[in-house]
């Protein structure tokens, strides 16, 4: 009997440390980090395993293991198909969402808020090689952007960044102008510190990576040639910035649209090596 007692114990010991430990652990991650695949692999299962104190913190590590998950597989530089970033994306939108249904009512609006920009984001990456445009979702994006200003300055810039590839996706020039404008306008107003000529290169980026994915390679090339001198400029600001927000998917599929896209990409990526 002791030694079950004291196996019991121990066991807890350890899920106990185990819990504490990977909480710790994404508590102090970023969104822009680049863990250890198997750290990352084990973090998730302790924390998976742990109790849960507070539903909204919670919340904040499933977006934040999730968004981890998703990097560790498309920074890689392990060989990798479309299906398989297809996969991933897919497999965390889903992850999200049934963590969001299952415990809505725990949750502060805030992190709702952040959850439905971040599934946006991997709904518009899965659309570069893989169309899929849903009525529905039209809808609940519309009801979504009549209260984006009363969110913070960092979600409506992901939420018009978001909307802005949406629009182009879809082809709805329309949609992608309004977004683009409103891109533009935050940049400017909160970009405390960062060149202006920076911000520039940044949307000729968009400009020109979103037209070689819907496959307009020769109005692409302007945008992206201008996107190579500006961020030329800034190398240390260009490297992060393709570093972040999933953008290498972008250039992923940009290249794929042809000789004149993938050279003119290259140059541009180039324009963060110097």
């Amino acid at each position: 009997m002791k030694k079950v007692f004291n196996f019991f114990i121990g066991a807890l010991i350890l899920w106990l440390f185990g819990s504490y430990w990977a909480t710790s652990w994404i508590d102090k991650k970023s969104f822009d980090d680049f863990p250890g695949k198997n750290e990352l692999a084990i973090a998730r299962i302790l924390w998976v395993l742990s109790p849960v104190v507070n539903r909204t913190d919670d919340a904040n590590r499933v977006l934040k293991f999730s968004w981890l998950s998703v990097s560790s597989v498309i920074y890689s530089k392990e060989k990798k198909d479309n299906q398989k970033i297809i996969d991933v994306l897919s497999k965390e939108f889903k992850f999200i969402s049934e963590y969001i249904l299952l415990n809505n009512k725990s949750i502060s609006s805030e992190v709702k808020d952040s959850t439905f920009i971040q599934l946006v984001t991997y709904l518009n990456r899965i659309n570069l090689f893989q169309k899929y445009f849903d009525p529905l979702l039209e809808v609940k994006l519309i009801e979504f952007d009549q209260r984006i200003g009363s969110l913070s300055p960092v979600r409506q810039e992901d939420w018009y960044r978001e909307m802005m590839i949406h629009g182009q996706l879809k082809g709805d020039s329309s949609i992608y102008q309004k977004y683009r404008n409103k891109y533009v306008q935050i940049l400017h107003r909160e970009g405390v510190g960062i060149p202006k000529v920076f911000i520039e290169g940044v949307i000729d980026f968009y400009d020109g990576i979103l037209l070689c994915a819907n496959n307009q390679s020769r109005e692409a090339l302007p945008y992206l040639k201008s996107a190579e001198v500006k961020l030329a400029k800034y190398p240390d600001y260009t490297m992060r910035f393709f570093s972040i927000d999933l953008n290498v998917l972008l250039i992923g599929r940009g290249k794929m649209s042809g000789a004149d896209c993938d050279n003119s990409i290259s140059k541009v990526i180039s324009a963060g090596e110097m």
